[in-house]
């Protein structure tokens, strides 16, 4: 194509062109101008460009460093600042301030903020409607474009990611449909293809990925990660949902925390519910104040409430039990329909001939192969704690107490007081042929009862020392005052035991045999008093003494009447 070079020299003086050898553009037959040098268009202002019909035509002195092209782009403006305006009618009403980035036909075509507004608008009509909001982002075709006062507000994305936003401020929204629908309300942030795009007046939501809390209309401080994340969600507040499809069928249910792929996949009005774990309370709908933590852990939960499963499969069969706790991986795994059980480790419920799966109010705590080595069988009709040990040759079990005023297990009876030969505190139990044999009973009136009557203290020599013979005890033994009595709380009307009193004891100069414990309270408490007691093993041996003595009296007197008789 040939081309025509026209040398042009533009004059200072407006509409004066000079012919000379300075070629400063090129014009070739189709149209296309080259620029040998700077283009300057000349505005009253400073370092401006325009290019367009209008473009710019309004600037005046003050208005400086504007870059303005196209019909009507920045046609208003006159003092403003640091303005760039691409496109047809582009930042077209603005006219005395500035810093603002308009391109596309029409964006940012009606703002005129009042002050240095620092919009971004990159697309058709995008930031169309903004008037006086500021600091707002909108990239893309429509973005934005219902804006007119919304501050902070950054849309990337067409379809109208933002496209009904009028005064919401802080918003956040990045993807097609991104918060499409949001008009009014602020601080929610939308990351990924329709995500957030029913939302209307919905405040402080995070949406980030595909349909991410999609049906989200005017429910607040949602927070959803992953595809299908709180996708149904409509009206449910104060939701976490992590993972694809986390929380997916959650519509007015609010409070829950979900994180990973499927947790509460199905759960629609349920409640507090936390679920950490792929799979975790997978098909609960509207159990509440559950809590799953792991893979599948309580995976098969619908309606059960308040259960917590802590482990890899932790009441992953639970379906409707409630208020069931449960520990260690694969912990209650079998447990469906029962309630209130409490599993440390991994016993799966049907385990060391321990069957709960249906039964409720147990106890179990288990081994690391899942065998229960100590359980309250609350679903027995008369439940029980029961400890097993499986190796033989060593104790069942030690209790240490490392105080430096040690005490012992106390077996109280808290409800009643028994007092009688046939309830008792403690029952030393065998088994012969498969049958319980009892071989020691402590009663609860204080008798104790066993196979051979034998009592035996220690009495071996070589723990002894300073050995002696006794010396008389008959006249203690005849100081002693042998009684019947009834104990006070027995309310009887005459005597029922007989024995010693503590006093008379120390009042016959034998203070030794009685000992004194301070009265204390159910916690242990000490009330300042005491009660005293008598050891009557020791008083025994005081007896057979005084009966040695006795039969060497006789036996002499005996003598002394054969002799008299044989006489």
């Amino acid at each position: 194509m040939a081309r025509t070079k026209i040398p042009v020299e533009f004059s200072s003086t407006p509409g004066i062109v000079d012919n000379s050898s300075t070629t400063a553009i090129t014009i070739d037959s189709a149209g296309a101008a080259t620029f040998s040098g700077d283009v300057i268009t000349a505005t009253l202002g400073t370092s401006n460009f325009r290019a367009g019909v209008n473009a710019g035509n309004s600037i005046i002195a003050g208005g400086n460093y504007n870059v303005l092209v196209g019909d009507q782009a920045g046609a208003a403006l006159d003092t403003g600042d640091g303005n760039v305006a691409v496109g047809y009618a582009a930042l077209s009403t603005e006219d005395g301030h500035g810093r603002n980035v308009a391109i596309g036909n029409s964006a940012l075509t009606n703002q005129n903020a009042g002050a240095n507004a620092y919009n971004v608008a990159v697309g058709a009509s995008a930031g169309l409607s903004v008037t006086t909001g500021t600091n707002n982002i909108l990239i893309g075709g429509l973005a934005g474009d219902a804006i007119t006062t919304g501050s902070n507000n950054t849309a990337v994305g067409g379809q109208s990611a933002l496209g009904a936003n009028t005064t919401g401020a802080q918003n956040t929204a990045i993807g097609g449909g991104a918060l499409a629908a949001n008009t009014t309300a602020s601080n929610n942030t939308s990351v990924g293809h329709a995500t957030l795009i029913r939302n209307t007046t919905g405040t402080s939501n995070v949406a980030v990925g595909v349909d991410a809390l999609n049906f989200n209309s005017t429910a607040s401080n949602n927070t959803a990660v992953g595809f299908a994340s709180l996708a149904a969600n409509t009206t449910g507040t104060d939701n976490v949902g992590l993972g694809a499809y986390a929380l997916a069928d959650n519509t007015t249910a609010s409070l829950n925390t979900a994180v990973g792929s499927n947790a509460l996949r199905y759960n629609t009005t349920g409640s507090s519910n936390t679920a950490t774990g792929r799979l975790a309370l997978y098909t609960n709908t509207t159990g509440a104040n559950n809590s799953a933590f792991g893979l599948g852990a309580l995976q098969s939960n619908t309606t059960g409430y308040d259960n917590t499963g802590f482990g890899v499969t932790a009441l992953t069969a639970v379906t409707t039990g409630y208020s069931n706790t449960a520990i260690g991986k694969s912990a209650g795994s079998l447990i469906t329909t029962g309630a209130a059980n409490t599993i440390l480790g991994r016993y799966d419920g049907n385990q060391g001939g321990l069957d709960i799966r249906t039964s409720s109010n147990n106890i179990v705590l288990s081994d690391g192969a899942g065998n229960p080595r100590g359980y309250y069988h609350g679903g027995l009709s008369s439940p029980l704690w029961v400890f097993k040990t499986p190796t033989g040759g060593q104790n069942s079990m030690h209790i240490d107490n490392t105080a430096a005023s040690p005490y012992g297990p106390a077996i109280r009876f808290t409800a009643a007081d028994p007092n009688n030969p046939g309830n008792y505190f403690l029952a030393c139990q065998g088994t012969t042929g498969g049958s319980i044999v009892a071989r020691c009973i402590i009663y609860s009136n204080g008798n104790i009862q066993n196979t051979n009557n034998s009592y035996t203290g220690i009495s071996d020599v070589k723990l002894k020392e300073n050995i002696v013979d006794s010396g008389s005890q008959w006249d203690d033994i005849k100081a002693l005052r042998v009684r019947k009595y009834s104990l006070k709380e027995q309310n009887a009307s005459e005597p029922t035991q007989i024995g010693v009193i503590a006093q008379e004891v120390e009042a016959a100069g034998m203070s030794g045999l009685v000992t004194e414990s301070p009265d204390r309270d159910s916690e242990n408490n000490d009330l300042g008093t005491v009660t005293k007691a008598v050891q009557y093993s020791v008083l025994y041996m005081k007896a057979v003494k005084a009966l040695q003595e006795a039969m060497t009296r006789i036996e002499s007197l005996e003598a002394r009447l054969e002799t008299l008789e044989g006489k």
